[in-house]
Order: structure tokens, then sequence, then C-alpha cells
């Protein structure tokens, strides 16, 4: 299996200071992590990015709130989510990439890459993701 070379990661977030504290602390908490790891990090504000408004609406739909965390275009969750990931030492191994050689949670290899849950646990291997 072939590992990306660069992780990237996205935040969609709002500079809008009328939102509930509950996405205030959502947002403070992301970055307060994603600036201690130092790893590259698009910021996206949907207060004045308008292509970024009917994308983040979508998820709004479906209940998720702002911040909206994507590690190599995959959802990752909030604010709530990536402090879970990683208090739980989940957030490194993610951002490597790891679970495209082996299940997080038990450490068996995987076989392949389509193989979406682990032999061995039957875990979802991208437990992680909330979607």
């Amino acid at each position: 299996m072939t590992k990306k070379q660069v992780s990237r990661i996205k935040i969609y977030y709002t500079s809008i200071s009328g939102q509930s504290n509950k996405i205030k602390s959502s947002q403070n908490k992301a970055f307060l992590i994603l600036e201690q790891k130092s790893w590259p990090l698009q910021k996206i504000d949907v207060a004045s990015d308008k292509k970024s408004v009917q994308f983040v609406q979508a998820f709004k739909e479906y209940g998720y709130e702002l911040p909206l965390i994507f590690i190599d275009d995959m959802y990752i969750g909030d604010g709530e989510k990536l402090q879970e990931l990683e208090d739980n030492g989940f957030l490194d191994e993610i951002y490597e990439q790891q679970y495209l050689q082996r299940c997080l949670l038990c450490n068996m290899d995987r076989k392949t890459e389509d193989q979406k849950y682990c032999i061995d646990c039957k875990q979802n291997l991208l437990f992680f993701r909330v979607i």
C-alpha cells in the first residue's frame, strides 16, 4: 500500500462574533490543538468565503456544526471530536494515515485499502470518521 506524502487539514469556521458559545468553544479548541501540532492548515472562514457556504450548509442540514475539520478530505468532526481523538492518542495516527496499513484500535494489519472492517476486532477501520 502506498502512503500519501502530504496530509492536508482544512477547517471551516466562522469569524462572526454572534455564534453560540458552543461553536466558539469548539473552534477555539480545534485551533489550539492544530496550532500545537504545527501541521499545515487551511483555514476557511465561511463568513468571508462565499464558495464554502453551500458546502457547509449541506453539513448543517445533517446536524453538524462549525467548525468542520477534514484531514485529507476526510471529515473528522468538530473541535470536541478532535479533542477526543487527541486525548485517546488517535489524532497523530490519523494524520500520518496509519489507518491505511492497520487497524488503529487493535493494530491488526490491513489486507487491502478497500477493506472496511478489521478482520480481528470487527471495527470500522475509519471509526474516527463521523459521517
